[in-house]
């Protein structure tokens, strides 16, 4: 304290401009709430409220202290009910035996087993159908050891609809002209969707197939490359029942479905 002259203490001087002895500013509010912005970290600080997703690096959005479940990840991790296995194995037999039918409509053949089987059909007149399932009985041994019960199963079942369906198409539809090329084009097409739909729910369309599968399964080799091996010497064999133009037109539907396996049905970008 300073002394005056007349020996009273002075009031004490203070320094505005000293962040220490400066007054507090009252901060404005509206009722008992601050119109200010709450702290946004450190301990006690409130939550966040639930909002769209974080961006990345953030943290992840909860909802009443659990984290909010990611739709994408549990889309891929979650396997089929059996209604949807059903309806896809119906839909892909369905789509696969369609394209079969517009190949023996023009002459022309596939790779795999139905490739043999078409083979065989136009050499000695024997039913395809009847062809196609009795070639597809010896490699299920392999599907039960390899692969499982579930998926021989399937199979199975699949390779008797398409047995069945393929006369089934061809006695309710009549095709008056249709291009070799555009039939095997469209017919290679269907094929791959086809595949696709079994593949993606634990099937096959039977040998070379299940062999296929196996090897995508047990060594990761692409499903669409090994099939467009063993698809080229079959189609190559047909040269022996069909003519030139014919044949190219069937090396034309098996690239079309070679392509769609290798390009949609990579190891580990579907499970389910």
């Amino acid at each position: 304290m300073a002394r005056t002259a007349g020996g009273a203490h002075a009031a004490p001087v203070t320094d505005e401009s000293t962040p220490s002895a400066a007054a507090p500013t009252p901060r404005p509010t509206t009722g008992d709430t601050p119109l200010s912005a709450a702290p946004t970290g450190g301990p006690g600080a409130p939550a966040a409220p639930d909002g769209p997703a974080a961006p990345d690096g953030a943290a992840a959005p909860v909802h009443d202290g659990a984290p909010v479940p990611d739709p994408v990840a549990d889309l891929v991790t979650r396997p089929h009910r059996l209604v949807e296995d059903v309806v896809a194995l119906l839909i892909g037999s369905l789509a696969l035996s369609f394209g079969l039918m517009l190949l023996k409509d023009v002459g022309g053949v596939s790779g795999g087993i139905a490739g043999i089987a078409f083979l065989v059909n136009y050499s000695t007149g024997w039913p395809f159908g009847l062809v196609f399932f009795l070639i597809n009985l010896p490699f299920y041994a392999l599907a039960i050891v390899r692969m499982g019960w579930p998926f021989t199963i399937k199979t199975f079942a699949v390779v008797g609809l398409i047995s069945v369906l393929t006369s089934f198409h061809a006695a309710n539809i009549t095709i008056e002209h249709i291009t070799p090329f555009y039939a095997c084009a469209l017919g290679g097409m269907f094929m791959g969707l086809a595949f696709l739909a079994l593949f993606r729910h634990g099937a096959s369309a039977g040998g070379l197939g299940i062999f296929v599968f196996y090897l995508q399964d047990r060594f990761g080799v692409s499903a669409g490359v090994v099939q467009l091996c063993f698809d080229a010497v079959i189609v190559l064999c047909a040269l022996f029942v069909a003519d030139v133009p014919t044949v190219l037109a069937s090396v034309l539907g098996v690239v079309v479905l070679n392509v769609i396996l290798a390009m949609n049905h990579r190891p580990g970008r579907y499970r389910a």
